[in-house]
């Protein structure tokens, strides 16, 4: 990444503040969830990307389907904390 200008920054233990504070700042997180707590229901690890909080929901690009999709709070928080709480910012 960094020779395309870029720096990641690894947080493995993310919470959900360091995770609002990033989308404040204008920075979205990529988050490891558990896919089994979510509709679709297949089972094992996925990766979204996580822009923005509204009215109890979590707005996440989701690469399985190419869209934009609106977890519930607790359904993502579960998902994502079954998952370590993973999180990876890309920075310029």
């Amino acid at each position: 990444m960094r020779s395309l200008g870029f720096n990641a920054l690894f947080l493995p233990e993310a919470t959900f503040e360091m995770l609002s504070g990033w989308l404040q700042r204008g920075v979205p997180m990529i988050v490891g969830i558990a896919v089994e707590d979510l509709v679709h229901g297949v089972t094992g690890s996925h990766a979204v990307v996580v822009c923005g909080i509204e009215e109890g929901q979590v707005i996440v690009v989701d690469p399985a389907i190419g869209a934009e999709r609106r977890l519930e709070l607790e359904t993502f928080l579960r998902a994502w904390r079954r998952r370590n709480n993973r999180g990876l910012v890309v920075l310029r």
